[in-house]
């Protein structure tokens, strides 16, 4: 009976995955598709790993290649809080990092937590969070722009979030 791989994204860009099978603990990125096979690699290629898999729908899933590492079946939900946390930097509302962390990481177990620490994400948290907000104005014409864009009202909220405080130039 073929194994079927599960598909799981790996980060707030579009389109990036990483593909496991449920428990088994290897993780791998798809390198190629050829007829009616896929082929893996080990998701620490970049670190030195040479395990490799294939897919073929007639023999299923098989693990080719050996990896230099033991199994990991934490990755899939270290990878899924971290996307939590760096889509939740992404929105643009008033929470330190650290909060962020705290939320995201109740849902986890603390296996997963320990890898996603603030040491760790502080960096990737505030470049996620930094993308939001718009380039720096060249003129009066392009702040006015910005600050009446709906989209960034929370830059200019008052601290209750009742009232804008710009009125217009």
């Amino acid at each position: 009976m073929p194994v079927h791989l599960v598909a799981q994204e790996l980060g707030t860009r579009a389109r990036t995955y990483f593909y496991h099978i449920e428990e088994d603990g290897w993780q791998y990125h798809l390198s190629y598709e050829r007829d009616a096979s896929s082929y893996f690699k080990c998701v620490r290629k970049s670190k030195g790993c040479l395990g490799r898999a294939t897919y073929d729908r007639a023999e299923g899933f098989l693990h080719s290649s050996p990896h230099d590492h033991d199994a990991d079946i934490h990755y899939p939900d270290e990878m899924a809080m971290r996307r939590n946390v760096l889509s939740r930097c992404e929105n643009m509302e008033y929470i330190t990092y650290q909060n962020i962390i705290l939320e995201e990481g109740r849902k986890f177990p603390p296996e997963v937590r320990a890898r996603v620490t603030f040491a760790r994400m502080r960096t990737p948290m505030r470049n996620a969070r930094m993308q939001r907000f718009p380039p720096p104005p060249a003129t009066l014409e392009d702040l006015t722009a910005v600050l009446m864009n709906p989209q960034y009202s929370v830059l200019t909220m008052t601290h209750d979030g009742l009232d804008n405080i710009y009125a217009g130039s």
